[in-house]
């Protein structure tokens, strides 16, 4: 089937429209992807000044895209090319694990740095993001305060925006911040992302089936082929579940 062809200025049309032709409400978009409704609504007016910023604002073009039938992937480089400004295009690069490679520890170190930091712009596009559209104020009072320079340590993160996509096909059950437990089926190829404020309980049929992101950084595997997996992935022990921490 031919890709439809629109233009740059009119990325928010196109989703409107594959949102109309599926038959799904913008309430319904927000109910199952926990976007908030009015940042659904400024995605569909190209207003991105809306959108968090970052890994964080092409995650929900990923989750609208799913939602309404069209390729996750193809719409987030439409996304990208519509809004070429830094406040989308920020860390949309290919990710080199310096642990792969033949490089001093030194060097290792100085990169893992370089990447907090360059985390630092979403997130602070993010608490101006919830500040303006006043998201629960719980939030502000479970942020932890950044460690200082002298312990070395990296800061928690804000959130926990995880992404998933399955390798396999597998049976997913996940419960966020204590709500109802969700199970859904996952086909080979498919992808889901989840937006927790403090937790994030994942539970998959199949330990090797499911290719984990946690805020845009590769999570280690789950578990073993052909065998079942718990994990709960919280603000606190998110930094120490990542494949490169």
């Amino acid at each position: 089937m031919a890709r439809e062809q629109h233009h740059p200025g009119d990325f928010g049309s196109h989703l409107r429209l594959a949102r109309e032709r599926k038959g799904v409400s913008l309430r319904a978009i927000s109910d199952k992807t926990r976007i908030s409704y009015p940042a659904l609504e400024a995605l569909e007016r190209n207003d991105i000044s809306k959108l968090p910023g970052g890994i964080f604002s092409r995650a929900f073009v990923r989750s609208y895209a799913s939602e309404i039938g069209l390729d996750p992937e193809t719409t987030v480089e439409e996304f990208v090319k519509s809004f070429p400004d830094d406040s989308v295009t920020v860390g949309h690069r290919v990710t080199v694990h310096l642990d792969d490679l033949n490089v001093p520890e030194r060097t290792r170190r100085r990169a893992r740095w370089m990447r907090v930091a360059a985390m630092a712009v979403p997130i602070i596009a993010v608490a101006a993001y919830l500040a303006a559209f006043g998201w629960p104020a719980r939030i502000a009072a479970n942020r932890e305060a950044t460690p200082s320079a002298v312990t070395g340590e990296a800061p928690a993160p804000l959130r926990l925006l995880v992404t998933m996509r399955a390798t396999t096909a597998c049976t997913l059950s996940y419960v966020i911040d204590g709500a109802p437990s969700v199970q859904v089926s996952l086909p080979p190829g498919s992808e889901r992302t989840l937006d927790a404020i403090d937790t994030l309980s994942l539970d998959v049929s199949d330990g090797s089936a499911l290719e984990v992101q946690i805020n845009g950084d590769l999570m280690k595997p789950l578990g073993a082929a052909g065998r079942p997996a718990e994990v709960l992935i919280t603000r606190d022990n998110a930094r120490s579940l990542l494949l490169v921490p």
